[in-house]
């Protein structure tokens, strides 16, 4: 992330059709607490999240299609998510914030990654959001790191 300002949007991975089902249906997005308290702890405001998909979507996948505001989110454990699955698998113990989301809308123009790249998290604001085209423009930076940001796009 540049620069080191909270932001009040995270940009999240959906990597496999059951996750981006789950979202779909039951309105909710799954973080591990040790990812979470790594990566975000401190740093975010949880108000939005966007859900930015893998390659595994085909065309759907480099880019980001759904947006939702956050309304809750707990701690739980793997087996209330997945009350399924059986204790010998490898992450039944694993502890997990749950965040459970309002309407997940499908944007009109996704945000694509041009260089189709695989991330973790990225850290944002609705702000940049807003005029966001490509991911890149998503990252919060200072003055100087935009302008050059802005610069560079017009090289293109």
């Amino acid at each position: 992330m540049r620069g080191s300002v909270k932001g009040n949007l995270l940009v999240a991975v959906i990597n496999s059709k059951n996750d981006l089902n789950v979202l779909l249906n039951k309105k909710v997005y799954r973080i591990p607490v040790a990812s979470f308290n790594k990566y975000l702890k401190n740093k975010w405001v949880p108000e939005f999240i966007c859900f930015y998909q893998t390659l595994l979507f085909k065309e759907e996948g480099y880019r980001i299609n759904y947006i939702a505001r956050v309304l809750s989110f707990q701690e739980v454990k793997r087996q209330e998510i997945f009350p399924d699955e059986m204790p010998d698998a490898p992450k039944f113990d694993k502890k997990y914030y749950l965040f459970s989301v309002d309407k997940i809308q499908k944007l009109d123009s996704s945000i694509i990654s041009r260089r189709r790249r695989r991330i973790n998290f990225i850290i944002s604001n609705t702000y940049l959001f807003e005029s966001a085209k490509e991911i890149n423009d998503l990252y919060i930076g200072n003055r100087m790191e935009n302008k050059l940001w802005s610069a560079q796009k017009k090289i293109k």
